[in-house]
């Protein structure tokens, strides 16, 4: 399922192996089959088989639509900021998408903050990178695994999905 996994994704997956699914409960015979779906409500991180998760992204796709549906010709607002976006405005996007756009830019909601937040990881691993090239007088394996993980993060903040 995950041919394109980098070493570090592949390291990180095995260890859900024999763990249960954070969706079914099952356990996660096969590493490869399993995706990474955060922390549970005791801060350990957890995982779910492929399937699983994919018939939940499945599920919140309909929800999403079925929103779009029966917000067409609402008002949607920006609960921390109060922007509001009308039946009046006339975009090609669904008003949702356009609510999706504000909360990237706006000041008093929290996605915008953990996005600056983010935007902060490459020059800090950037820099740590050089600390430890330094102390071990040039690339190493910890200048490898530093690389591995700056490659995600700057994917992922360019909207590219981690694999």
């Amino acid at each position: 399922m995950h041919e394109g996994l980098t070493p570090v994704a592949r390291l990180v997956l095995a260890m859900y192996e024999n763990e249960p699914c954070r969706i079914c409960s099952k356990p996660i015979l096969d590493a490869s089959d399993a995706v990474w779906t955060g922390y549970s409500a005791d801060g350990k991180s957890r995982a779910s088989h492929g399937e699983c998760f994919q018939n939940v992204i499945e599920t919140v796709e309909r929800q999403r639509r079925w929103i779009e549906d029966l917000q067409a010709g609402q008002y949607v607002n920006c609960v921390y900021c109060g922007h509001q976006y009308g039946p009046e405005d006339s975009t090609p996007v669904s008003r949702a998408e356009l609510l999706n756009q504000h909360v990237v830019a706006c000041p008093e909601h929290p996605m915008s903050k953990i996005k600056t937040a983010l935007e902060l990881v490459p020059p800090l691993l950037k820099q740590i990178r050089g600390f430890a090239s330094d102390a071990f007088g040039g690339p190493s394996s910890m200048t490898d695994c530093i690389d591995l993980v700056l490659d995600e993060v700057e994917s992922a903040l360019e909207g590219q999905s981690c694999q």
